[in-house]
């Protein structure tokens, strides 16, 4: 078993917790429909990997390089502010995945955990396990045991305001952490402050730091494409992006992974903090008793909270 992280430091909230006991019971038998359906109850919608002819165990291919600097180009799209910066990226490389239904936990979870993880396999769990009936996941500490489970390591339950802490985020993802976090999905899949209404899950794989180019960096080790993106090779050099982060003229971003789009995400870490704190709710239109909601609702079983796994490929 893998050691810990080491506890947030100040101001973060409490040390992370090891895993608790869920707090779901065990799902009550289908409701019964009107009629027979020889089909499941969201097969009406296309899924993000219908609309691309796919499946969720379909994978993209993509090297490294190139996922973080589509991450990059997608990103400046969104904030021309950054067009001009250069951008240094620690990434825990994964080849993307899209979900067929309300699966985006486990498809998150199936990446964390390498190509040889499939989601149907870790959805046939969950609901063996009693944490989903379609693939809905909105308890973390179901995704925590879950987690365990599937990749056979420790997962932890830590609070999403660590996220803050830029030297505490740094030493989780260059020391072979990924982090699982909820969030509220906007259309372009980024952070978004719906209330709860947009439920997704996001795999954190790395960070980039956004830099003016000014910045000495040639003593890291790194490879580099327009000598805008600089992904960082080797073990990575704790120490010298230590030396980076305190600077005033450096903002440190978050890679992500999740299963609406087939593109690394670059996000700012603060609005994803937000909108996790902002998950009170869920929006539904069909009868809740289609998913599995914990005691306390979506704020309790999501709101302010993440889980950190280890990769099944680390």
């Amino acid at each position: 078993m893998s050691a810990g992280p080491p506890p947030p430091p100040p101001p973060c909230l409490p040390p992370t917790s090891l895993l608790m006991a869920p707090s779901c019971p065990p799902p009550p038998p289908p409701a019964s429909a009107n009629g027979p359906s020889l089909s499941p109850p969201l097969a009406s919608k296309i899924s993000p990997a219908g609309l691309r002819g796919l499946s969720n165990s379909t994978t993209v291919p993509c090297t490294p390089l190139a996922a973080v600097c589509q991450a990059v180009d997608r990103c400046i799209k969104f904030q021309p502010s950054l067009s001009e910066q250069v951008f240094l990226c620690h990434n825990h490389h994964t080849q993307p995945r899209l979900q067929e239904g309300p699966q985006c936990g486990m498809v998150a979870l199936a990446i964390a955990g390498g190509e040889g993880v499939q989601v149907d396999q870790v959805q046939e769990l969950a609901i063996r396990m009693g944490y989903t009936k379609q693939g809905e996941m909105f308890n973390v500490d179901d995704m925590a045991y879950l987690a365990s489970t599937v990749l056979g390591t420790e997962a932890l339950i830590s609070a999403t305001a660590a996220l803050s802490d830029n030297e505490w985020v740094v030493e989780q993802l260059t020391g072979g952490w990924l982090l699982l976090v909820p969030y509220d999905c906007a259309h372009n899949h980024h952070p978004a402050m719906e209330g709860g209404r947009k439920a997704h899950w996001a795999l954190i794989t790395g960070f980039a730091l956004a830099m003016d180019a000014s910045e000495d960096i040639s003593d890291i080790e790194t490879e580099t494409k327009n000598s805008l993106v600089h992904l960082v090779t080797g073990i990575p050099q704790k120490e010298k992006i230590s030396r980076l982060i305190t600077g005033n003229n450096v903002k440190l971003l978050l890679l992500a992974r999740q299963s609406k789009s087939l593109v690394l995400g670059l996000w700012d870490k603060e609005e994803l903090v937000s909108s996790n704190n902002n998950l009170r709710m869920i929006d539904c239109k069909r009868e809740l008793s289609e998913f599995m909601i914990p005691a306390g609702g979506v704020e309790a079983g999501l709101c302010g909270r993440m889980v950190l796994v280890r990769s099944g490929e680390s």
